[in-house]
């Protein structure tokens, strides 16, 4: 199994696990430039490196701050949880990358801004999920 198909999958579970069993994860495209409208990023850094992302709506990202907080978020504090999610899911990935192939990596401090920096490779993938509160897309790009 690629690295790319272990992300999607670990992702899935945390999204079925942290946010909501009652999702519909759509299958993922080819991206070949970052959405004007993403700006929390991190990068897995180390024996093996990925720039992920997410990017929705206002109020999709609010539902999903709210979904994965089990509480309603305001706006000052959304940010902060959607970036939580992003680093534990990101962190969850490179255990197991450690665990089940002895593949070292940390992670970089999740970005608040478009990352202007980035440049997209060929096989860089988007991966949409339907909630019931809206459409949320993931990015993952090696």
């Amino acid at each position: 199994m690629s690295k790319k198909d272990l992300y999607i999958n670990e992702l899935t579970s945390c999204l079925k696990e942290m946010v909501s069993e009652d999702l519909k994860a759509g299958a993922a495209a080819p991206l070949s430039d970052i959405p004007g409208g993403c700006y929390i990023s991190q990068l897995i850094v180390g024996d093996y490196t990925a720039f992920t992302a997410l990017y929705a709506e206002e109020s999709a990202l609010n539902g999903f701050a709210s979904a994965y907080a089990k509480f309603d978020v305001s706006p000052d504090d959304r940010d902060e949880i959607l970036a939580d999610f992003l680093n534990m899911t990101n962190g969850r990935f490179a255990v197991l990358l450690s665990n089940s192939q002895s593949v070292e990596c940390t992670l970089s401090v999740p970005e608040y801004k478009p990352p202007g920096t980035v440049t997209l490779r060929s096989d860089s993938v988007a991966i949409p999920v339907e909630f019931p509160f809206g459409s949320i897309c993931f990015i993952f790009s090696e």
